[in-house]
């Protein structure tokens, strides 16, 4: 027979569910389109983005009030840790 558990966690380290940690988290926004992922920042910042399986698509240093689009596949990414759909 298989056995199997859930573990819920509840303190102080909310990240250790994902392994994501440290992630600066300004965004002004983040919008996805059919093959795209547009960012603006509030505040001068560096957006990494990732696939969810981590590999790294890029980099995009940009200063309060910038917007960048970036092109990509259809799939979920990571900007900073926040999940996007891109269709």
């Amino acid at each position: 027979a298989k056995v199997g558990f859930l573990m819920l966690v509840e303190g102080e380290n909310p990240d250790m569910a994902t392994g994501i940690t440290d992630l600066d988290r300004v965004f002004t926004g983040v919008t996805t389109g059919h093959g795209f992922i547009t960012v603006t920042s509030d505040a001068d910042a560096t957006y990494r983005i990732r696939t969810v399986s981590g590999q790294h698509i890029g980099a995009l240093n940009l200063k309060a009030g910038e917007t960048r689009t970036v092109n990509v596949p259809a799939g979920i990414y990571l900007v900073n840790g926040l999940k996007v759909l891109v269709k």
